[in-house]
């Protein structure tokens, strides 16, 4: 009976092509997508992939096809993307122009965003369909192009299709960290392909033998494929065409197959398996060291077998499985030399390998590695790091480094082979790791490099390896410990004469003493650093040092002096073409336009900023600015942008001021949504990772504080904010936001106090606000910010019993000015409080619903929960219907008092002047048990008499 290879009748995968399908559909509307078709090997996840592209292809869309490569070393960057590319036009050959290395030498940016560029240009005519196959295999730079495409695709007409084994995924580090990365993005979609049932098996057997498979052929196919359809293909192949002792095992199967090839043909694909998936022609008659038409004729057995097919100007593996099959026949000796073979035709060829300089690097010291070459694998490794370094694939260029490392010692003459010394592979390798997000690594490696070194002899280079050091240090949130390194590498660059580094050390010092808050030091040397870099012609640093001298200016109030040199260091670095400079300075300048209140404009420039961050491969950087644009999100009310971020930031597994940051962040998104649970586990990691930075210790008890007050514990916020008054910092903002908190917590406790009658604890928070209040005013006014300036009046006033509805209208009028909605719906909420306290209802009633209005647009449950309390006493209705209850962890106004819930409920009906019998009538009970609240209310608050109560109820914004 006849037979084909693989069935002809689309079998068992119905829905999940009809998922596809609809992906594609809203792909050619311009929602683009991301979906990651996983399953084991052989489940079918490739056929179900060419019967989509098919129906892209008939329908007149275009089809971008890439293929990862199993290198276990040195992986090759972006080869699956490469790929995919070239079946573009012309201009995709000038996209991988741009990232092969210059001849100048100088830095190339990362393909990231000029793929995705690439793509929404073809996608502007027509909708594109890229498809990368066997993720399990794909490098890293490959993986956070995908990341990058599944956060940054917003209207573009495509559809980014990726396949993996989901049984590999443990075994790969990377894939299993890229698949729980994208589990929050909202454009990728995970498709997880099962095994065909008996049934479906039995289709697929008909389509090959174009009629009903025999019973006993079934039940022994499927018993040994276990409904995985490769495996089904290949088994009933073999029974069709007379094979006896059918494998039980896949690879058993798979060899049977090679076997049945001739001997050269068994050769030629072992060796082709040594090159990989995909080989080219020349390369593969090269290393087989074979001559035509003796090649050619085993390659075209292979073929007609379907072991091979054509591709291109070479030859790929029908299944992957194949090729690690072939592999694994050969003896260690065969494919060392083989993979020596390889290495030596691809640098005299190096155009045979299709990629550009970087990737035909790596593959060399793939090819070396593998061959036990060891003095041939320390240069290609170092090569290889160089060039990823170059392209901006810095996460490749660590690992090729760190191997290189790993053979230094038992490489004779290693210095002269690797055409650099150990210090300076060190140093770079830190650089590179630091970049990516280890910084932890990145201290070792740089602490390794300082012992090599004699800082007498060399004390530039020592200087420079402090530097590095100091700002790992940064990272990992330890500022103190970074300050004796930049201490020294600027006692280490004499001042006479000028010089470049001078100026760096001296920048580096005044950042970091401005991000410990020391303010007046960190202006000293920022100044100093540009005077130096003037002089010797050094822009880079000038502008680096104007970074740091415009952030101390903001910081003391001064933003209009510190964003024009803001603007000026975001000049120098464009002319320069600089990314790395630039998103520094976009790290700089988005979070002083944030504290300017300019909060779009921040938005803008830290997008644009992470975007330079990516061209140029700054993994940390980058993170900075998307912090910075979620931040400046949060305070505008853009909460579903500060909520995407952020999860973003906190699925990258990090550890450093960013991450810190990113928890902070979320913590207070759940404390706004009265989610406190939530809050403190985010400020408990927060706290762990960001404890050393000054900026980072004042947001954890600017957090704590409020989610204690929003949880009724004002002695808990006056105490953590008393601690950061204190905190030996110059930076006048923080401190304000800290103050305004603790004069919170004082009125608050003012206010509890009068209702309980209490003078000593009342005249006690009296004193605490005032204190508050002068610190407060003061670093508000020098920080020029109006609204807290505002704020602080006004809970000052709520303090000393003088709450005024006017203070609080300035205040939130002050807030939407900035604009910081839900700043300005707090302090609508106090507005009512005091307007409902001097009997304005009417302005009572307008503050409310403009406050519940913004908070319900925000999500702010916390407040919600408040302003419908309030509403609910003051008998003045909200457009939302009835309230949520509160959440467990909130406590309710009058709690503290003692009062149970239906005291609380008999209060404000004592308050609102009704007699023991109306009370009953309105709450269903008996006119004796209304008395008996009654005397229990009076008897907990120490009122003498009901209209006392009343005083109190209303004090405590318990009634209208």
């Amino acid at each position: 009976m006849a037979s084909r290879v693989s069935s002809p009748v689309f079998v068992g995968r119905d829905d999940e092509l009809s998922q596809l399908t609809g992906a594609l559909a809203l792909a050619r509307e311009g929602t683009p997508g991301l979906v990651l078709v996983g399953g084991e090997a052989g489940v079918g996840k490739s056929r179900l992939v060419v019967e989509l592209t098919a129906r892209a292809l008939a329908d007149g869309d275009r089809v971008l096809v890439g293929q990862c490569v199993g290198f276990d070393e040195a992986t090759i960057p972006l080869l699956p993307v490469i790929d995919a590319l070239r079946s573009l036009d012309d201009g995709a050959h000038d996209l991988l122009a741009t990232v092969s290395p210059t001849l100048t030498g100088g830095p190339v940016p990362a393909m990231h965003p000029l793929v995705m560029d690439r793509l929404a240009e073809a996608a502007a005519t027509d909708a594109i369909v890229l498809v990368l196959e066997d993720l399990h295999w794909a490098d890293r730079s490959t993986l956070e192009l995908l990341a990058f495409l599944a956060r940054r695709l917003r209207g573009e007409r495509i559809l980014v299709i990726t396949t993996y084994r989901s049984d590999e995924v443990d075994r790969h580090e990377r894939l299993r960290r890229f698949l729980g990365e994208l589990a929050t993005a909202s454009r990728a979609r995970r498709l997880t392909l099962d095994r065909l049932t008996r049934a479906q098996t039995r289709e697929q057997l008909a389509g090959i033998l174009g009629d009903a498979p025999p019973e006993p052929l079934l039940d022994a196919v499927f018993a040994r494929s276990e409904g995985n359809p490769f495996f089904a293909e290949e088994l009933v192949a073999a029974a069709c065409e007379g094979g006896e002792g059918l494998p039980a095992t896949l690879r058993d199967m798979l060899l049977a197959r090679i076997h049945a090839l001739d001997a050269t043909a068994q050769t030629a694909v072992r060796i082709a398996a040594v090159g990989g998936h995909d080989v080219h022609h020349e390369l593969l008659a090269t290393a087989a060291d074979l001559g035509e038409p003796e090649l050619s004729d085993a390659l075209r057995s292979a073929v007609r077998e379907h072991v091979l097919v054509a591709s291109g100007d070479g030859f790929a593996f029908r299944h992957a499985l194949f090729s690690e099959a072939a592999y694994g026949e050969l003896l260690p000796g065969e494919r060392a030399r083989l993979h020596g073979a390889f290495a030596g035709a691809l640098e005299a060829r190096p155009d045979l390998a299709g990629g550009n300089d970087a990737t035909v690097a790596a593959e060399i010291a793939h090819h070396w590695l593998r061959a036990g070459d060891d003095p041939r694998a320390l240069a290609a490794a170092v090569r290889a790091g160089g060039e990823a370094e170059r392209v901006g694939a810095l996460a490749e260029a660590a690992e090729h480094d760190t191997r290189a490392l790993a053979l230094w010692d038992a490489v004779p003459d290693a210095e002269q082979l690797a055409g650099l010394d150990h210090a300076t592979l060190l140093a770079r390798a830190a650089s590179t790791t630091a970049w990516t997000g280890n910084a932890a690594g990145a201290v070792a490696l740089v602490d390794a490099a300082i012992v090599l070194l004699d800082e007498t002899a060399e004390p530039a280079r020592v200087a420079r390896l402090l530097q590095l050091r100091a700002r790992c240090l940064w990272q990992l949130g330890r500022v103190n410990e970074s300050m004796p390194d930049l201490e020294r590498a600027v006692d280490l660059t004499p001042a006479d004469p000028p010089s470049a580094e001078r100026a760096e050390a001296l920048g580096w010092l005044g950042l970091m003493l401005l991000l410990a808050g020391q303010l007046a030091r960190a202006r000293g040397y920022a100044e100093e650093a540009i005077a130096v870099a003037r002089t010797v012609g050094a822009r880079g640093d000038e502008a680096d040092a104007l970074i740091v001298l415009g952030q101390v200016l903001v910081a003391l109030g001064d933003r209009a002096g510190g964003l024009e040199h803001l603007d000026r260091a975001w000049v120098i670095a464009t002319e320069l073409a600089n990314d790395e400079i630039l998103s520094h300075a976009a790290v700089a300048l988005s979070d002083s336009l944030r504290c300017d209140g300019q909060l779009e404009q921040s938005i803008d420039i830290a997008l644009a900023g992470a975007e330079a961050a990516g061209h140029a491969g700054l993994d940390v950087r980058e993170r900075f600015c998307e912090f910075n644009a979620a931040e400046a999100a949060f305070e505008l009310g853009r909460w579903d942008l500060a909520d995407s971020i952020t999860r973003d930031l906190l699925a990258r597994e990090y550890e450093g001021i960013t991450h810190a940051s990113a928890h902070q962040l979320a913590a207070s998104l759940a404390c706004a949504r009265a989610d406190f649970a939530d809050a403190e586990a985010h400020l408990a990691a927060q706290r762990a990772l960001g404890a050393d930075e000054v900026t980072l210790a004042l947001g954890v008890i600017e957090l704590e504080a409020e989610v204690a007050l929003w949880q009724k514990r004002p002695e808990a916020a006056l105490r953590a904010t008393s601690v950061g008054t204190r905190a030996m910092s110059e930076a006048p903002l923080e401190i304000a936001r800290v103050a305004a908190l603790g004069l919170r917590a004082a009125a608050d406790l003012a206010v509890l106090a009068r209702a309980r009658r209490d003078d000593t604890a009342e005249a006690e928070a009296r004193d605490s606000a005032g204190g508050f209040r002068d610190i407060g005013r003061e670093r508000a006014a020098l920080a020029a910010h109006p609204a807290l300036v505002a704020t602080i009046e006004a809970e000052h006033a709520r303090a000393v019993d003088d709450d005024d509805p006017a203070l609080w209208d300035a205040a939130a009028r002050a807030w939407d000015d900035w604009p910081t909605p839900y700043r300005a719906a707090y302090a609508r909420w106090r507005q009512a409080e005091a307007a409902l306290a001097r009997r304005d209802r009417a302005q009572a009633e307008r503050a409310l619903l403009a406050a519940h209005a913004t908070a319900a647009d925000l999500g702010a449950q916390v407040l919600i929960f408040e302003l419908e309390a309030l509403a609910r006493r003051a008998r003045i209705t909200l457009p939302a219907g009835e309230p949520e209850a509160p959440a467990d962890d909130v406590t309710p106004a009058g709690e503290d008092l003692g009062l149970t819930a239906r005291e609380r409920e008999v209060l404000e009906h004592v308050a609102n002047g009704e007699t023991n019998r109306e009370i009953a009538e309105a709450l269903f009970i008996s006119v004796r048990t209304a008395g008996v609240h009654v005397s229990h209310i009076l008897g907990k608050l120490g009122a003498s008499n009901r209209a006392e109560a009343a005083a109190i109820a209303h004090r405590l914004g318990l009634a209208g």
